[in-house]
C-alpha cells in the first residue's frame, strides 16, 4: 500500500496489488465516475476499440473533515489514470475546454503519482463552417511527482499517461467537465495523438486539421515561468500540496479559475 498523504494533503492510498486508490474515513467524496472506453471514443484514434472496458476513475468534490469547498465554487478532484494502452494509444481522458478570459485559468493542476503529460490545443476562430480548423498552439507538457501547473482558460487539453505506472493527479477548477463532443465530429479528436510504436513514444498529427506550427514539448519550468503573475506566486511556488494552499488561500482560486 502506498501512501499519497503527504504528497496530496488528504489521506489518498494506493493498492499496487489491485491498482485501487482508496480514502480514510475522514475524506467525503461528492461523486465518483467510472469512465468507460465507450464514453471517449469520439476523441480516440482508433473509434472501434472496446478493451479495456473502464479508462479511468474520476473522484469529484473530495475534501478531508468538514471542509466545503463546493460553498466558493471551487472543485477538489482526484483522477487515477491507469497506464497502458488504449489500442497504439497512451492512456488518457476526456477532452476538457473552458470559455476565453484574461488573466483567468480553466484548471490548476498538481501530480501526486507517476508520469504525466498534457496536451494543451488554442484553435483559431474561423468562421467557415466548411474549412479545416485552424490550430494556433498545441503545446505538451511532462509533468511528474509533486509538479504543478495551471491550464489557461480558452483552450482544449487532455491528460496522457505517458509513464509505466499509474498516474494519480489533483485537479482544482470551478467544475471539470469534458466538452461536448459534437464539437469535435468534423475532427474526430485533437490534433495530435500520443502513440506507442516499436515501443517508443510518438506524436501523430490529426489530418482534419490545419497545424499551423508543429506541437511543442514545453519544459513544465518553462510554463512555471509563464504563469508566476503577482496573483499566482503563492498557489504555486513551494512544494507544499495544493490541498493546503486551497485551504489557505481559497479565495484566490476562485479569483482565478472559470
Amino acid at each position: 500500500m502506498i501512501d499519497l498523504t503527504d504528497i496530496c494533503g488528504i489521506p489518498l492510498f494506493l493498492d499496487e496489488e489491485t491498482g485501487n486508490l482508496t480514502y480514510a474515513e475522514c475524506v467525503a467524496c461528492h461523486n465518483q465516475k467510472d469512465v468507460s472506453i465507450s464514453d471517449i471514443i469520439p476523441v480516440l484514434l482508433n473509434k472501434f476499440l472496446k478493451y479495456p472496458e473502464q479508462v479511468y476513475k474520476h473522484y469529484v468534490g473530495m475534501q478531508n473533515g468538514g471542509e466545503d469547498f463546493k460553498a466558493s465554487g471551487v472543485s477538489y478532484d482526484v483522477i487515477h489514470l491507469p497506464h497502458g494502452l488504449l489500442g497504439i494509444e497512451y492512456s488518457k481522458t476526456h477532452v476538457f475546454s473552458s470559455t476565453p478570459s484574461a488573466n483567468k485559468y480553466s484548471c490548476m493542476i498538481e501530480v501526486s503519482k507517476g508520469e504525466l503529460t498534457v496536451l494543451i490545443q488554442k484553435n483559431e476562430q474561423v468562421d467557415d463552417p466548411y474549412a479545416n480548423t485552424i490550430v494556433e498552439e498545441v503545446k505538451m507538457i511532462q509533468l511528474f511527482q509533486g509538479d504543478k501547473l495551471a491550464i489557461p482558460a480558452g483552450v482544449l487539453y487532455t491528460f496522457v499517461n505517458t509513464g509505466s505506472e499509474p498516474a494519480i493527479f489533483i485537479v482544482i477548477s470551478t467544475e471539470l467537465d469534458h466538452i461536448d463532443y459534437s464539437r469535435l465530429v468534423k475532427e474526430k479528436g485533437l490534433a495530435y495523438f500520443i502513440i506507442s510504436k516499436n515501443a517508443r513514444l510518438e506524436i501523430v498529427a490529426n489530418p482534419k486539421y490545419k497545424i499551423s506550427e508543429p506541437a511543442s514539448r514545453v519544459a513544465w519550468q518553462e510554463m512555471e515561468k509563464e504563469q508566476k503573475k503577482p496573483f499566482m506566486h503563492k498557489l504555486l511556488e513551494g512544494k507544499g500540496p495544493l490541498y493546503n494552499k486551497l485551504n489557505q488561500y481559497l479565495n484566490d482560486f476562485a479569483g482565478v479559475l472559470i
